[in-house]
C-alpha cells in the first residue's frame, strides 16, 4: 500500500509536533557531571556548551534568515555510535526541529555517502528550500576527567569514545601504513580513516592531551572532507546551506553531553559563504586546543 502525501497542512501539523517536543526537553532538568568532568572540559574543550543551547541559538538565526520546517531538509554527519543518537544529542535536536534526518556519514563522523549520497539528498530539497548540515566527531569524557572515554550502561569498565578515530589513531601512530586499504570493502571505512589520520599523527603526538587534540583533528578531517562533497547544484536562486560544525563531548550520566561548537557558516547559491558563528555564540571559534589560551565566555 503507498504512503500518503503529506499536505501543506500536514507538514505545518508535523512542526507543531516538532516544536512541541523541543519545549518538552527544554523542561527537561540537566544531568549533573562531576567536577572532574567540568575541569577536563573547560581545559580542553573551553566554549562547550549545552546541546539544546547551540540548537536554539543557531534555530533563532536560521528562523530569520527564511529557514523553516517546511522548506529545510537536515541532514547529519556524526559517528553512528549510540552514545550519539540517544534523544538527548544535538542531532536529535536538530532532526526534530527540521524533520527527518539524511545520514551522511559512517564511522568517525566522515560524509562516506560521498558526492553521490550529496547528489540524492540535495536533489529531495524544496524549490527554493534550503539544508541544514550539522557535522561533528565526538570524544568521552567521564566522571574522572579522562577525556577520550566514557561510561555505557551495564558495562563496569570506560570505554572508548570515539572508538574508530581512537583506534585508528593508535594502529598508525607507531607503523604509519596508510595507503594500503587492506581489508577491501569488507573495513574500507577504518581504513580510510586511518589513512587520512595518518598524515596528522605530528599534530597529535605529545600533546597537552592527545585525545583532546585527536577530537580537534578528526574535526578538521570532516570538514575538509564535507567541503569536497558538497555543492549548490540544487534548489532554485534563492536556496542556501547552514553549516553547524563542532565537536559532540559524551559524559556519564544521562543529558550531561555538551557541543563545542566550531563553525556556523551560510553558503549561497553562488557559492560565496558568510560566517555567522561570531554573531549567534558571541565568541570567536578555534579548531587547536594547542593554541587556545583563555575561554572567552563563562563555563
Amino acid at each position: 500500500m503507498g504512503t500518503t502525501c503529506k499536505t501543506s497542512a500536514g507538514k505545518g501539523q508535523d512542526a507543531n509536533l516538532q516544536r512541541e517536543f523541543l519545549e518538552k526537553e527544554k523542561r527537561k532538568p540537566d544531568g549533573i557531571q562531576s567536577k572532574l568532568t567540568q575541569n577536563a572540559i573547560k581545559t580542553n574543550f573551553p566554549n562547550a556548551m549545552k546541546n539544546r543551547d547551540v540548537e536554539q541559538k543557531t534555530f533563532e538565526v536560521l528562523h530569520n534568515l527564511g529557514f523553516t520546517y517546511e522548506n529545510t531538509l537536515f541532514a547529519d554527519s556524526s559517528c553512528p555510535d549510540e552514545i550519539n543518537h540517544n534523544g538527548d544529542d544535538i542531532t536529535s535536536m536538530f532532526m526534530h526541529r527540521w524533520g527527518e534526518m539524511f545520514p551522511l556519514s559512517g564511522l568517525a563522523g566522515l560524509p562516506f555517502a560521498g558526492q553521490t549520497g550529496w547528489g540524492a539528498f540535495s536533489s529531495h530539497c524544496p524549490k527554493d528550500g534550503n539544508i541544514v548540515i550539522c557535522f561533528a566527531p565526538h570524544v568521552g569524557v567521564d566522571c574522572n576527567g579522562t577525556v577520550g572515554k566514557v561510561h555505557r550502561n551495564g558495562i563496569e569498565n570506560t570505554t572508548t569514545a570515539c572508538g574508530a578515530a581512537v583506534g585508528a589513531y593508535n594502529a598508525v601512530a607507531g607503523n604509519q601504513d596508510p595507503n594500503q586499504f587492506k581489508n577491501g570493502y569488507a573495513d574500507h571505512q577504518m581504513d580510510c580513516i586511518k589513512h587520512l589520520v595518518a598524515d596528522r599523527v605530528k599534530n597529535i603526538k605529545g600533546a597537552d592531551n592527545e585525545m583532546a587534540t585527536l577530537a580537534f583533528q578528526m574535526y578538521e578531517i570532516i570538514s575538509e572532507f564535507l567541503d569536497n562533497i558538497i555543492d549548490m547544484k540544487w534548489g532554485g536562486q534563492n536556496s542556501k546551506i547552514a553549516i553547524v560544525g563542532g565537536i559532540m563531548i559524551n559524559c556519564d550520566g544521562a543529558r550531561t553531553d555538551r557541543f563545542l561548537p566550531l563553525k556556523f557558516e551560510l553558503v549561497h547559491k553562488s557559492g560565496a559563504r558568510d560566517d555567522i558563528f561570531k554573531g549567534t555564540f558571541g565568541f570567536e571559534p578555534y579548531v587547536s586546543n594547542n593554541d587556545y589560551k583563555k575561554s572567552t565566555r563563562d563555563y
